[in-house]
């Protein structure tokens, strides 16, 4: 298979490795994938051997070390350079303590396919550090709708996005002005670039953990979500709801947030 039809997933780390074994472990295709793990200076850096033994014999391991911690940014632009530079065709993404279902990445490709998108997430199961799952995230589907909601939210998560590389090389690399908030700042972007979409099946488990960028920058990423929703303000209802439910987010410990998407989602 030429590498424009093949699929590399970048994963960036800092921290633990125990986390990254969990998400590779979790990678099983039955097609050959790449994967570049992009660690970002982590005190303790995973060497390649000890990751390529949790790996799938499909699984073809790549592993770049930063040397310095220079933050999730700089970590998923080394990754998108890797990619561009080997000519993969489809960029997928993963955080390192989140796991995929099985065959998610053909899978996801071959949605994209059918459905003619540029870019496409999956839904997700929310999970505690336990593994009790909490909530299952269905974002909007279709590409209107999520045109439409991309001003309130980011109608993405983006553990379980898949990108094509013609509209990588369109968008550019993910920005560094909207600190802890670089994924709904890059998509906002290039909202206009493609067809978006989201994959109505669960192929991604992402983990509520008080460690992850969401619990330890919470208040950055909330003046970065003001500061992005001001850049491409419209007058228009969801311009506005975006904008109230943003400041309502900054009321309310993440927690709680937590446990009412729990309640509005429920645990199906």
């Amino acid at each position: 298979m030429s590498p424009e039809a093949e699929t590399c997933v970048v994963i960036p780390h800092y921290g633990e490795t125990s986390e990254l074994l969990v998400s590779l472990q979790s990678i099983m295709e039955e097609r050959a994938v790449a994967v570049v793990v992009v660690d970002d200076g982590s005190p303790s850096a995973p060497q390649l051997a000890e990751l390529e033994r949790v790996c799938h014999p499909k699984t073809r391991l790549s592993l770049i070390l930063l040397g310095a911690n220079h933050g999730i940014e700089t970590a998923l632009n080394h990754g998108l350079r890797f990619v561009l530079d080997r000519g993969y065709g489809f960029i997928g993404r993963l955080d390192s303590g989140d796991t995929v279902a099985p065959n998610r990445f053909a899978k996801q490709q071959q949605y994209m396919d059918a459905q003619a998108l540029d870019i496409c997430g999956t839904w997700v199961d929310f999970v505690s550090d336990s593994g009790e799952r909490l909530f299952t995230l269905r974002h909007p589907v279709d590409h209107a709708e999520i045109l439409r909601s991309i001003k309130m939210y980011n109608p993405f998560v983006h553990p379980s996005v898949m990108m094509r590389r013609d509209y990588v090389l369109r968008n550019g690399f993910y920005p560094a002005d909207y600190p802890a908030l670089e994924d709904w700042a890059y998509f906002m972007r290039g909202r206009m670039i493609g067809r978006m979409g989201n994959m109505p099946e669960v192929l991604t488990s992402y983990v509520v953990s008080p460690n992850s960028i969401s619990s330890r920058r919470r208040l950055r990423q909330s003046v970065s979500k003001l500061k992005l929703q001001l850049a491409y303000f419209e007058i228009n209802r969801e311009s506005v709801l975006g904008l109230a439910r943003s400041l309502l987010v900054l009321l309310f410990p993440r927690n709680l947030l937590t446990a009412l998407k729990g309640r509005i989602h429920g645990p199906r």
